[in-house]
């Protein structure tokens, strides 16, 4: 994008990141969230509901709670997000933490 003159923001990069998503791109879909946030962009709630969700269906539960313990920095949870993550714990046989 840079090559081609057009600077990236927030919206261009959770398209980027959406993108990657249906490619099922997951090493770029991380590196992607981490040069956002090098380039001085802020995740937003969206941003980090796709990398939850993208990290925990690759299997990287243990990423997509961190990505969680971050959000909660800078956003409420919603049923959402909380639905999200019991989903993720469940499918990785973590009833502990699916229960709450």
């Amino acid at each position: 994008m840079l090559e081609n003159g057009c600077t990236p923001n927030l919206v261009t990069y959770n398209i980027m990141i959406a993108l990657q998503v249906k490619a099922r791109n997951y090493e770029k879909i991380v590196k992607l969230y981490k040069d956002m946030q090098v380039a001085g962009f802020h995740p937003d709630k969206i941003t980090y509901i796709i990398v939850m969700e993208v990290l925990g269906h690759c299997g990287h539960q243990d990423e997509a709670e961190a990505v969680f313990i971050e959000m909660r920095c800078d956003w409420d949870p919603d049923e959402l997000v909380y639905g999200l993550l019991v989903d993720l714990w469940g499918k990785a046989v973590n009833v502990y933490k699916a229960q709450g």
